[in-house]
């Protein structure tokens, strides 16, 4: 699958779609249908994410028992003013090397009733670490930008950055299971996916078109639009509206259109595998499935009826559409 050759013409798509709007009720000399500014619904709050994963509360003799091993350093790290204040991400990290750093004690420790309370402690921390990196993934705010930030559409460029938002999320996903997490490059990948905003984009490219060209097909089809050709030979003011369909519905608006489905299918993936993970909350997952699942469905349904209008326009019509889409490749 191809990129459309233009340069990035995000705002572009939204000045098209209101030309054609425009240009159509010029010809029919009808009002122009209402445009509608797409806006995606806001980013679910932190409370309906979930709760963090509660922490070990050590007594001052434990701490004191394990100054012999490398977990005394990273403890105490942690409750410093600073080590309160970690991102999601920093926090996920320090989960990860608590981990290890307690297995390194339960190696070296020769005391039972220490060794039994540190392997109890590591089987706490190994459960909930699924919890952390949801917590992590989920309230990041470079997610929040990532998924619900309102600014450009797709153009169907390089720009709009397909393989690099994949690359972040397939490895955010990964660091899951990593033994060895790279925090600069981790903090890479999150400074991508907010700088790109590929999904808002998508998914408010998906909402623009949706809404816009609901509103089109529904004011066409009462403007009774078939009835121009009742007679043998059609009125011209049909030849108008079949050329404005071509300039910018063919030409414009249908080729960003084809990159929404190419874009949905390559993420679908990735996506559908947040959708399934046990950890991650309800919240978080509902508003992805409401743009990437029912979002989608509506968008195609949407694409569909409208076409359909000017197939049978055409048919009525008796104008080829095959001709129309050969003048415009």
């Amino acid at each position: 699958m191809g990129l459309i050759s233009a340069c990035d013409s995000s705002p572009q798509l939204a000045k098209d779609l209101e030309t054609y709007q425009q240009r159509l009720s010029n010809v029919l000399s009808s009002p122009t249908p209402h445009f509608i500014p797409a806006l995606l619904p806001a980013y679910p709050t932190l409370t309906s994410l979930g709760d963090d994963t509660p922490d070990i509360l050590i007594k001052l003799h434990e701490f004191t028992d394990l100054q012999y091993c490398q977990l005394a350093t990273l403890i105490a790290q942690r409750n410093t003013t600073l080590g309160k204040l970690q991102l999601p991400s920093t926090r996920f990290i320090y989960e990860k090397k608590l981990l290890y750093a307690l297995q390194t004690c339960i190696a070296l420790s020769d005391e039972p009733a220490l060794r039994e309370k540190l392997q109890s402690w590591y089987a706490h921390k190994h459960d909930n670490l699924p919890f952390a990196w949801a917590s992590m993934l989920q309230k990041s705010p470079e997610i929040k930008q990532a998924l619900s930030r309102n600014a450009n559409f797709i153009s169907g460029t390089e720009q709009d950055g397909l393989q690099t938002s994949l690359a972040a999320l397939q490895y955010l996903f990964k660091v899951q299971t990593s033994d060895d997490i790279d925090s600069t490059v981790l903090e890479e990948h999150w400074k991508t996916l907010a700088q790109d905003a590929f999904l808002a984009k998508l998914w408010r490219t998906q909402i623009l078109l949706t809404q816009n060209l609901a509103t089109t097909t529904k004011w066409l089809e009462g403007l009774n639009v078939t009835a121009y050709c009742q007679a043998k030979t059609p009125p011209k003011k049909v030849d108008y509206l079949s050329n404005v369909f071509r300039m910018y519905f063919i030409e414009k608006i249908q080729p960003v259109a084809t990159q929404i489905n190419y874009y949905h299918y390559q993420v679908s993936p990735i996506l559908d595998r947040f959708l399934t993970h046990a950890a991650l909350s309800d919240a978080f997952k509902h508003y992805i499935s409401e743009q990437h699942q029912v979002g989608f469905h509506a968008y195609q349904t949407t694409m569909q009826a409208h076409i359909h209008f000017w197939q049978t326009l055409f048919k009525v019509c008796d104008i080829s559409p095959t001709q129309l889409i050969a003048t415009s490749a």
